[in-house]
């Protein structure tokens, strides 16, 4: 099975795209993320060994997180059979769903401090795998191409403690019923 993923592009002053959705899923992913293994690594030289014991002793602040715009991709779809009905939650259950493996990529940078007193920068690379389902019509074939879309709604980093962060991104995944 192809996918097609196309990348959604939605402002708050023109919402008509989003008004049209159907088939879609929104969900949040999240991943706890280690830095002092990469500030270490930065501080590590295989030349200068005192510069290894120096910083692998050394108490690490996280100042500042940012992230780059993250990316998104599919790994894998299938599309299964499921009960036909109304759920508890009033979603209408056509009988069939599509179920999706993919993760999202993106880049942290990092500003931290090493006893207070030096800044550094790292760049950690992050991938967070997902997987979710969508209803989709009962009527879809298994060796058609799926088309999606998707937006990513927000990006959020926070530090958790000297060390690590966490990053929660929601996004919104669609099935388009284009043949």
């Amino acid at each position: 099975m192809k996918v097609d993923l196309q990348k959604m592009v939605s402002s708050f002053s023109c919402p008509e795209e989003l008004e049209a959705l159907r088939y879609f899923k929104q969900f949040n992913v999240y991943e706890t993320v280690n830095l002092n293994i990469d500030a270490y690594k930065k501080g590590n030289d295989r030349n200068n060994l005192y510069r290894n014991s120096y910083y692998n002793n050394q108490e690490i602040r996280i100042s500042k997180i940012e992230s780059t715009i993250p990316s998104l991709n599919i790994v894998s779809t299938k599309i299964i059979n499921t009960m036909e009905g109304t759920s508890l939650e009033g979603q209408h259950l056509t009988g069939k769903k599509l179920v999706v493996l993919g993760e999202i990529s993106l880049s942290l940078l990092v500003t931290y401090y090493i006893n207070c007193n030096k800044c550094n920068n790292i760049v950690k690379e992050v991938k967070i795998p997902f997987s979710t389902f969508i209803v989709i019509p009962k009527d879809t074939c298994n060796e058609e191409i799926v088309n999606l879309r998707y937006l990513i709604e927000d990006i959020s980093t926070a530090p958790l403690d000297n060390s690590k962060a966490i990053v929660s991104i929601t996004l919104l995944i669609q099935y388009l019923e284009e043949h």
